[in-house]
């Protein structure tokens, strides 16, 4: 839910060009939780639709949505924040989570505090907090391959992988970044990353 922005034009053809070359469909918003709650249905907020598709047998979404403040470490005490969002659904066991460190993150490692999951590879180790939920997951963090992938989808400001799906988020600042072509790059990589875990 956000106010409109400028860019609502570019997602709109950018999902377009998602549909005529992926296939799959897009969903408009509104519906029956539009019509039964009225803080859905307020003139002065504008839903972003969400394009379902589906690519190489995995189900694939993107969206913009809102995330406030307080909702990923980096964003604390910031105001809401639009995010260009892809997601893809697979099955797994991996919990992993990856957002940028901050000023906080940076003095827990400097006193131990820190959850933090080191990869190896300095300039992540550097650049991310990496959370894991197994050994496991340590492993996949310290795969080449994965890192490699990692690498492909930079920048972004959170990336997980959950129980039932991958998800990669980009703070909105450029209408460039809604280019077609940056995000067939992201969802392929988002969808060989799946294969690996999957």
């Amino acid at each position: 839910m956000t106010l409109e922005k400028p860019w609502s034009k570019e997602f709109d053809e950018l999902l377009r060009k998602l549909e005529s070359s992926w296939g799959g469909k897009i969903k408009r918003p509104g519906g029956k939780r539009a019509e039964q709650d009225p803080r859905f249905a307020a003139s002065d907020f504008f839903f972003y639709p969400t394009y379902y598709g589906e690519i190489e047998d995995f189900k694939i979404s993107v969206n913009i949505g809102e995330i406030g403040g307080g909702d990923l470490p980096m964003l604390a005490g910031a105001d809401n924040v639009e995010f260009l969002n892809i997601r893809v659904y697979v099955n797994n066991d991996y919990r992993i989570k990856m957002s940028h460190e901050g000023k906080v993150d940076k003095f827990k490692k400097l006193f131990g505090l820190s959850e933090d999951t080191p990869t190896g590879n300095k300039r992540l180790d550097k650049k991310y907090v990496l959370k894991t939920a197994s050994d496991r997951d340590k492993s996949l963090l310290k795969s080449m391959e994965f890192q490699e992938h990692i690498q492909n989808l930079e920048p972004f400001s959170h990336f997980e992988i959950s129980k039932a799906q991958i998800i990669w988020l980009q703070g909105l600042s450029d209408k460039s970044q809604l280019d077609f072509s940056n995000i067939e790059k992201n969802a392929k990589t988002l969808i060989e990353i799946a294969k690996i875990i999957g």
